[in-house]
């Protein structure tokens, strides 16, 4: 991503193809912390940065929205959701995996 996006930004150029995914998923967001999720997903296409890096931010957002809505179907969350804990703590642990 070029160092002139920012200023593209700046300007209202959001026709990057980044830009174009991010400013997509935008209407369909609604779990709480989603704008601060979506702000550093742009951000991060202002850094230099590895493509694969805006990538996952683009999943984060996908993912808190479908387990916000109760969609728990991906792999590491039926994972998650198929163990038994009860060690001092393990609600905190589970919602750390949640979010991270």
């Amino acid at each position: 991503v070029s160092k002139g996006l920012a200023s593209r930004i700046r300007r209202g150029d959001r026709s990057h193809p980044d830009l174009v995914r991010l400013d997509s998923l935008k209407p369909r967001l609604s779990y709480p912390g989603w704008y601060s999720d979506f702000m550093e997903a742009e951000t991060s296409l202002h850094k230099i940065l590895p493509s694969f890096k805006f990538d996952d931010y683009m999943f984060k957002l996908q993912e808190k929205q479908r387990m916000f809505e109760g969609d728990r179907c991906h792999e590491r969350l039926l994972e998650l959701d198929s163990q038994r804990f009860s060690y001092p703590g393990w609600q905190e642990d589970i919602e750390y995996a949640e979010k991270n």
